[in-house]
């Protein structure tokens, strides 16, 4: 984002994602969970009756980070588990 941000850059869309941490949102949950050792459940929402009739979900999103390294040198710096630690670990620091 920094390097974006400092580029001269303007009007451009870039994936920062990361390819390599494709995953589940259930298996993302219960990765965080056993992380932060959480004992909290994990509940499934219909999301049509959360949000309505007006939902709806995209097909499959993948990260495409070529657009981001051509114009800034980007590429992910971390893989899922590193940056759940990372993120895990800067919480627990505020504490």
């Amino acid at each position: 984002m920094v390097a974006f941000q400092e580029s001269s850059l303007s009007g451009e869309t870039l994936n920062i994602g990361n390819l390599h941490n494709r995953t589940t949102i259930l298996a993302l949950a219960e990765k965080i969970k056993l992380l932060t050792q959480s004992q909290s459940s994990i509940k499934f929402v219909d999301p049509m009756k959360k949000y309505g009739n007006l939902y709806m979900e995209g097909g499959e999103k993948l990260a495409n980070t070529v657009k981001a390294h051509q114009l800034i040198g980007h590429s992910p710096p971390a893989n899922l588990t590193e940056t759940l630690d990372r993120i895990h670990s800067y919480y627990l620091g505020l504490r």
